[in-house]
């Protein structure tokens, strides 16, 4: 069918309760994997930055989910885990690496100076994180998220594709 034929169908579905009960599934399956992903990411990231045997058993792992196609894992869930949560799990596997790596960055390069300042005046570990160290690595985590957000998209609707049954 020709981009005319194409959208008569989009407007045609678009009126339809069904359509958009999938649509909320499938964003709710790819923000599930995201969130997943950002909050798997910080907390290894910040182990990975202070640990280095953490950073180092993590890295075979990360590196082989950044070098996999994407539909070659997608392909391999469906069938190890079902349509159901291959979703989620892909958009995870995608959004994991640039947050975690984020993390990392981000406490390599956060100013030494303002801890021992907090120290000294007795700052309240809420007040810490909250003043100190969430400034300090918004800009990585921003850069870092601009990227996943896209990604998380890009690899949710092709699993949504591709596992479509029959």
């Amino acid at each position: 069918c020709g981009p005319v034929e194409s959208c008569a169908a989009l407007v045609s579905a678009a009126q339809t309760t069904s359509f958009w009960v999938s649509i909320a599934w499938s964003a709710t399956r790819i923000g599930l994997g995201f969130l997943c992903a950002l909050l798997l990411g910080c907390v290894f990231g910040a182990f990975a930055s202070k640990f280095a045997i953490v950073r180092d058993a993590l890295s075979p792992a990360i590196n082989v989910v950044k070098s996999a196609p994407v539909v070659c894992i997608i392909a391999l869930l469906l069938v190890l885990a079902g349509s159901h949560v291959t979703t989620s799990i892909v958009v995870a596997m995608v959004v994991f690496p640039p947050i975690y790596a984020a993390m990392i960055e981000a406490a390599a390069n956060r100013d030494r100076s303002l801890d021992e300042l907090a120290s000294v005046f007795d700052v309240r570990p809420f007040s810490r994180i909250t003043l100190i160290e969430l400034p300090q690595y918004a800009p990585f985590l921003r850069a870092a998220l601009k990227t996943a957000v896209a990604m998380s998209w890009k690899a949710g609707v092709a699993a949504e594709l591709i596992g479509l049954p029959g």
